[in-house]
């Protein structure tokens, strides 16, 4: 929501009470005039010190008292033809544009250049190998914020990693313009408290069901989505939210399919010691911060793809483990069932025709229904085409048979893909970029790195 010349930044703290503050009802840029409704410019203080814009909606008739012996200051109150939300996170930001009041809300920071060792260790604690990539990501956020980025997913089965401090980090850079979401609130069709938000966040993700994924695949991509608030008309609106979960769930936080390329997740790594000061180190860096993303040169500086990303350079052993926990069961058991087969009879290669298939399910007991669907459609197996020789391994037969027939081919290696594997508490090797703890902060080792791509 835009803020006017009285509102306080998005991360400085309410006046104390012994300040002197005049509360004024009689200002007319206290107000505003949307459409046919009056709306009161509201700094509301929350439980953490933050000031918050709030449109609050106000009567005519207390309009009149509140400008009670000076009526001429009512027709300055700013006037204007309706709502829009137009993000944008720098010095250009409108209050309005072609006449539509802007519920985006500005930033309170003013860059600066300076040092953030305790924002650069947070980073590379987070995105490990990926920092580069992390870095663009939240680059891309603040100076393109319209443009699509994945939906970014940060698991690790162990607590206190730092996930909701990073969370909680960037909501201090973009305070109202981000939302905490929960997973009954994402699953609601009631969504206009979080209708002009850059970020949804939602925190301990459990969103399982296809459905669930269906309606973040469509967010993230969608050029426009519709706001329905509660007891109104639902009304459509540009969509531009940027979608982050975090979860201790490793295995299914959320449903993913094979052929998913809008995810990026991502494992943390556990947190040898736990400071928790470490988030009032990173608010004092974020001037310095912001100055550096509007200086840095994009380490992908033209999009790969409508994520910006290349994103088979994001799809990480998390994202597989999802995926193959996410298999349907029938798959799974299909599965399986040829591992076995491929264990008893010692090989790593089975081939069969699709009634070979059928009758081997069958003499194992198994209840596996569109077999042959499963190894076109979602599979992908190839046939051999023509007739050609084979070797039938079965389980009602003690050796393999030699046979003709236009069979498919599976291989080890590839059922190894499909068939979820073990959960290891484990993180990531500290080759892939692993910090281990945060705290205290060090001087940066690639603080001339960092110079040099501002200088960039």
């Amino acid at each position: 929501m835009a803020t006017t010349s009285t509102s306080s930044p998005a991360g400085t703290k309410p006046a104390k009470n012994n300040d002197k503050v005049a509360v004024r009802y009689d200002a007319p840029k206290d107000y505003v005039q949307i459409g046919c409704d009056v709306f009161r410019i509201a700094l509301k203080p929350d439980a953490h010190g933050h000031v918050l814009p709030t449109l609050m909606p106000w009567t005519f008739a207390q309009l009149r008292r509140d400008f009670a012996g000076k009526p001429a200051d009512m027709m300055k109150i700013p006037r204007y033809i309706g709502m829009g939300c137009y993000p944008c996170n720098t010095s250009d930001f409108q209050e309005s544009v072609n006449g539509y009041y802007n519920t985006y809300c500005r930033l309170g920071w003013v860059p600066v250049m300076g040092e953030w060792p305790h924002i650069e260790q947070m980073l590379r604690h987070i995105f490990c190998a990926h920092y580069e990539f992390g870095l663009d990501y939240i680059q891309l956020l603040y100076i393109n914020p319209t443009q699509m980025l994945p939906i970014l997913v940060l698991l690790s089965i162990d607590r206190e990693t730092g996930k909701t401090t990073f969370l909680n980090f960037l909501k201090e850079i973009f305070g109202p313009n981000m939302a905490f979401v929960t997973n009954e609130s994402m699953r609601s069709r009631f969504n206009n408290e979080r209708a002009s938000s850059l970020i949804w966040a939602c925190d301990e993700t459990f969103l399982d069901k296809k459905e669930d994924s269906e309606r973040l695949k469509a967010l993230s991509t969608a050029r426009t989505t519709y706001i329905e608030p509660k007891g109104k008309d639902r009304y459509e609106i540009d969509n531009f939210a940027k979608i982050i979960l975090a979860s201790n769930n490793v295995n299914d936080p959320v449903y993913i399919d094979a052929a998913e390329v809008r995810y990026w997740v991502i494992d943390v790594p556990r947190l040898a010691i736990h400071d928790p000061n470490f988030l009032e180190a990173m608010k004092e860096e974020i001037p310095a911060f912001l100055y550096f993303l509007q200086h840095r040169q994009l380490s992908v500086p033209t999009a790969k793809s409508r994520m910006w990303f290349d994103m088979t350079e994001l799809r990480t052993p998390a994202l597989e483990r999802i995926i193959r926990t996410c298999r349907p069961t029938c798959e799974i058991e299909l599965a399986e069932m040829l591992l076995d087969l491929m264990d008893q009879f010692g090989v790593d290669k089975l081939e069969y025709t699709a009634s070979d298939l059928s009758r081997v399910i069958k003499a194992s007991g198994k209840e596996i229904k569109d077999a042959h669907r499963i190894i076109c459609k979602q599979w992908h197996v190839p046939n051999a085409g023509n007739k050609l020789a084979y070797d039938l391994y079965a389980p009602y037969e003690l050796t393999p048979k030699r046979v003709y027939g236009r069979f498919y081919t599976f291989t080890r290696e590839f059922l190894d893909t499909l068939v979820p594997s073990g959960v290891t508490t484990t993180p990531p090797p500290a080759t892939e970029g692993e910090t281990g703890d945060l705290f205290p902060t060090s001087p940066s080792e690639n603080e001339e790195t960092r110079n040099a791509s501002v200088n960039n």
